[in-house]
């Protein structure tokens, strides 16, 4: 059985520094559409990816669920302190149900999962999703939604524009999918690459594929 290479190659951008010839010596960034395999991408794009507190994900992601992990771990989330509200969602819904959540089989559907944890807001919901199993589990924003229609459509799609049970729907029936295609990369490189990837269409106001002149770019 043949398999066509290109079915396992994803389409996206990569920028290139040139020297443009009418500006001397001066450097442009242009963008140039390119089908990498998603081994390249993701390395490519997880180098662009910069968070002062990435320590902080680190240190507690992975590790046995704790009131204080997972107030590390929402803080993180958040970009900063919470406020009031914030917080007393995060002990409300998650830190008082840490038991609840580590007697769960391993193998129970995402779905399921959701189903149990019904409060709190569909991105904060995913996120202690993938508190529990990390490696299962992918982060989900609004970057990451970007990148992955993006990819898919060639057009970025705001997540803002859903609602709660609309983003929960595309997270188990397209995105979950969509992270398959990165399956043999260490899950936290993916995360990387795709919410710089998608924090950039956004810096950038990148809402569609560029068309690729005769020169390539």
């Amino acid at each position: 059985m043949t398999t066509d290479k290109a079915q396992h190659r994803i389409k996206g951008l990569r920028m290139e520094k040139l020297i443009h010839k009418d500006f001397h010596d001066g450097q442009l960034t242009a963008l140039l559409p390119t089908r990498v395999s998603p081994t390249d991408f993701a390395a490519y794009w997880s180098d662009l990816y910069h968070d002062p507190r990435e320590e902080l994900y680190l240190e507690n992601i992975g590790k046995p669920l704790t009131p204080n992990r997972v107030r590390a771990l929402y803080l993180w989330k958040n970009g900063g302190k919470l406020s009031k509200i914030k917080g007393q969602s995060v002990e409300q819904n998650y830190i008082q149900r840490i038991k609840e959540a580590e007697t769960l089989p391993l193998d129970t559907p995402a779905a399921n999962f959701l189903d149990a944890f019904s409060d709190g807001g569909a991105i904060w919901r995913l996120f202690w999703l993938h508190c529990w199993q990390p490696n299962r589990y992918p982060i989900y924003d609004q970057h990451v939604h970007r990148a992955m229609t993006f990819i898919e459509q060639e057009k970025a799609e705001e997540l803002n524009d859903c609602n709660d049970k609309e983003k929960i729907s595309m997270y188990l029936n397209q995105f979950l999918p969509f992270s398959r295609k990165f399956k043999s990369i260490q899950p936290r490189t993916v995360d990387r690459a795709l919410w710089a990837y998608g924090k950039f269409l956004k810096t950038y106001r990148i809402n569609s594929m560029p068309a690729t002149s005769k020169n390539g770019v």
